[in-house]
C-alpha cells in the first residue's frame, strides 16, 4: 500500500523471490493464506481499493500463480486503467481458465480503446479464427491511433487464419462488411 510506486514493486519482487515455489506445497499455502487474509482485510470504501487489489494481482502474477476471482474482479472494475491490467494479466492466464477466451472477447468491446487494445494484444496470441472475429469486434467503437495500429497489425498476423476462410466463403466476420473492409 505504500504511496510509492518504487515500494510496491521491491516488495513485490522480495516476496516473487522469496516464496517462487508451488502455490499447493506446505510453504506456498501458507503465504496463499496470508495473501487470501490480506485481500480480506482491505477496505472496499477505501478510494484506492481497487489499485490494492491490482497490486495483489500482480504479485499473483510474479509468483505464476492464478486467482481467477480476483482478474474476473478487476475485469469489471470501474477505473479503465485497472480493467486494462486485468486484461493484461489475462493474457497470461487465458489457457490457465476455463472462460479465459469469453473474457478476452468482452473486454474487446469494452467501452475503453485502452482496455480493447490490450485485449486484442491478447487474443492474437490464441492465433484462431474466433480470436480474429473477436478482434473486429473492437472495430465497433471509436479508436485512436494505439488501437488502430494493433487492430492494423493483429489482422495481419492472423491472416492466414482467416483470409482462407474468407476467400472460400466460410468465414464473413459475422456478417459486418466494416469488419472485412478494414
Amino acid at each position: 500500500k505504500a504511496p510509492e510506486d518504487v515500494s510496491r514493486r521491491q516488495a513485490r519482487r522480495v516476496l516473487s523471490e522469496r516464496y517462487q515455489i508451488p502455490a499447493d506445497s506446505s510453504r506456498g499455502s501458507g503465504f496463499r493464506h496470508t495473501l487470501v487474509d490480506w485481500e480480506a482485510s482491505l477496505d472496499e470504501s477505501d478510494s484506492e481499493y481497487g489499485h490494492h487489489l491490482l497490486e495483489l494481482l500482480w504479485l499473483y502474477q510474479s509468483l505464476d500463480w492464478t486467482h481467477p476471482d480476483l482478474l474476473r474482479t478487476l475485469i469489471g472494475d470501474e477505473d479503465h486503467r485497472i480493467r486494462a491490467a486485468a486484461v493484461r494479466c489475462l493474457a497470461d492466464w487465458q489457457e490457465q481458465l476455463t472462460d479465459g477466451f469469453e473474457l478476452l472477447g468482452g473486454a474487446a468491446t469494452d467501452g475503453h480503446p485502452r482496455v480493447r487494445l490490450e485485449a486484442v494484444r491478447a487474443l492474437v496470441q490464441t492465433d484462431s479464427l474466433q480470436a480474429a472475429a473477436s478482434i473486429a469486434l473492437a472495430l465497433d467503437q471509436p479508436t485512436d491511433e494505439f488501437l488502430d495500429y494493433a487492430l492494423w497489425r493483429a489482422f495481419r498476423e492472423l491472416k492466414e487464419r482467416w483470409l482462407p476462410a474468407v476467400q472460400n466463403g466460410e468465414f464473413d466476420f459475422e456478417g459486418k462488411p466494416e469488419h472485412l473492409v478494414y
